[in-house]
């Protein structure tokens, strides 16, 4: 179920006590570590559970339990939300910093998860040059570089140039150069195809290597940007402050689904 079906489901629930916790992992180096924070929160809650709701404190503590059981730590979440009621139970991670509280209520406490539903979905960053692609996954204003068997692509001699009308070989060298330019980018579109899950796909790169690719890519309904410029060799960060204000800008042209249908949630909670 995705994230915006799980919010309709948490809004519907008319059963308390609904308990929220989110825990900030930014310190956490560990699965260890992580747990001993969270365990931290549920007994905060426990605490409380006992003095309001004493009838139904160990069935929701036994609750927050099996979510952690399954839970699979990973370094580049930066938070978790447990989220347990009557008839309810979730856990969610954050892509981004988050302030940890302890929430019990009528009502549970989404404010996190609505940013995550906003900003938190994940892009691609293609950077295209002369002589190399490379491939950035994103969320939020952080990138992290593609290494594999695909990315980053070099350029070598096997991307000749077509052939022209009636079988003769292309002579004006600026042509020749496009035509080689264009096959090389057509390749890197094809592995693209491996990643693109209907994700925002931005490029990058100088003007003539992004009118190459455009020319030649079959995923122009995914483009949603191009930021031009040489970013070879620059630090991450100076890609990733070029990169997050289109983003940002998708986002707040984005036709807003799910939102408006929580504006009513206290921004208190």
């Amino acid at each position: 179920m995705m994230l915006s079906d799980q919010l309709v489901v948490m809004q519907k629930n008319e059963t308390p006590p609904c308990i929220s916790i989110v825990v900030a992992l930014e310190g956490a180096q560990d699965k260890k570590a992580a747990l001993q924070l969270v365990n931290q929160s549920i007994e905060e809650a426990a605490d409380h559970l006992r003095t309001a709701w004493p009838d139904k404190a160990a069935s929701l503590v036994n609750a927050f339990n099996e979510l952690l059981n399954n839970y699979t730590y990973s370094p580049v979440h930066k938070g978790l939300g447990l989220y347990v009621a009557p008839n309810y139970n979730k856990l969610f991670h954050f892509s981004f910093p988050v302030q940890a509280k302890v929430c019990l209520g009528e009502k549970f406490a989404v404010r996190e998860l609505l940013y995550q539903e906003q900003y938190g979905f994940e892009y691609l960053v293609l950077h295209l040059e002369e002589k190399k692609v490379q491939l950035y996954r994103g969320q939020m204003d952080r990138l992290q570089q593609i290494k594999d068997d695909n990315f980053p692509l070099d350029f070598d001699n096997e991307y000749d140039y077509t052939p022209a009308t009636g079988g003769e070989r292309v002579k004006d060298k600026s042509t020749i150069i496009g035509l080689r330019q264009q096959n090389f980018y057509r390749v890197a579109d094809r592995k693209l195809e491996a990643y693109l899950h209907g994700q925002v796909l931005i490029l990058t790169g100088p003007t003539k290597d992004i009118g190459y690719f455009e020319d030649v890519s079959t995923h122009k309904k995914e483009l949603t940007a191009s930021i031009h410029g040489n970013f070879s060799g620059v630090p991450m960060k100076t890609l990733e402050d070029k990169v997050w204000p289109a983003v940002r800008s998708f986002i707040e042209l984005r036709d807003q689904q799910v939102i408006p249908s929580f504006m009513n949630v206290s921004p208190s909670r």
